[in-house]
């Protein structure tokens, strides 16, 4: 999880310091991992898993919690697979072997030394470009050549791809519409910061790229806009946000998750789109 504007990462300088409600979702990045593996791993007989997975927005993976140091959510998803194919290994009778692939983005070339240096620091180095590739780009810059990557690795391409972004803009709506129109069995687990696009649009800023980035148009801002003066604005226009969110990623399954943070009054949602139920 990279927050660019926010959290920063350096070698030799200590890292930044995660908020509650920030910490509580990598918790559930985490856990959504062994809940899937165990949810596509059913079938008794099955002794491996092919599956990729792609933090696009990473950051150095590690942060300060009070006085103690947290993994980010790097190290977490690694940790998550590791510890879902002991678990199934344990209760199979020839084993079990989860052949996950991960790809870390991040557009700082400082966040990515930090993570290089997190990973060889935490035993993984003999790992780094075998199963384990680092990109410094922006996800958008990079998801062509994953995309590619999922689709060679084998007819289910299972993928799960975590996009933290700090905003709402920085990955295009059409970017997910081709992955779900490409990909036989991705998930993606998205960011997407509502009450600072509401700002945005109330600052009447109706024509950006950032909008067109999630295919906001003129007349959509407008018609968002012609809700704010009604009892209830915020709710109605995050209603209507929500419709256009779930009819533009191109996803057959939306299920939105609304996280509030008590530190900036600001709230955000975390969204799961799959083409599956």
């Amino acid at each position: 999880m990279a927050k660019r504007k926010k959290y920063a990462w350096k070698l030799g300088e200590p890292p930044p310091t995660i908020d509650e409600h920030s910490l509580a979702k990598l918790d559930i990045f985490e856990q959504y991992v062994g809940i899937y593996i165990d949810r596509v791993t059913r079938a008794y007989g099955q002794t491996q898993l092919n599956l990729t997975i792609v933090d696009g927005f990473c950051g150095g993976g590690l942060y300060r919690h009070g006085l103690e140091m947290v993994d980010g959510s790097p190290l977490r998803l690694l940790k998550a697979v590791e510890d879902a194919e002991r678990k199934l290994a344990a209760t199979r009778k020839t084993g079990f072997t989860v052949r996950a692939d991960f790809v870390f983005v991040d557009e700082n070339p400082d966040h990515i030394a930090y993570l290089r240096d997190r990973l060889v620091r935490s035993g993984y180095h003999t790992r780094l470009d075998k199963d384990i590739f680092l990109r410094c780009s922006t996800f958008e810059e990079a998801q062509a050549e994953i995309v590619a990557r999922i689709a060679a690795k084998g007819r289910a391409q299972r993928a799960l791809i975590f996009l933290d972004q700090y905003g709402w803009s920085d990955v295009r709506f059409a970017t997910l519409r081709s992955i779900f129109a490409t990909l036989a069995n991705p998930e993606i687990l998205l960011t997407f910061a509502v009450d600072t696009l509401i700002d945005f649009l109330s600052a009447k800023r109706a024509e950006t790229r950032a909008l067109l980035n999630i295919d906001l148009g003129r007349e959509d801002v407008c018609a968002l806009m012609d809700m704010a003066d009604q009892q209830g604005w915020r709710f109605l226009i995050q209603n209507g946000l929500y419709h256009h969110v779930r009819a533009q990623t191109g996803a057959r399954f939306y299920t939105p998750f609304f996280i509030h943070s008590p530190k900036s009054h600001r709230s955000y949602w975390l969204i799961h789109l799959s083409n599956h139920r």
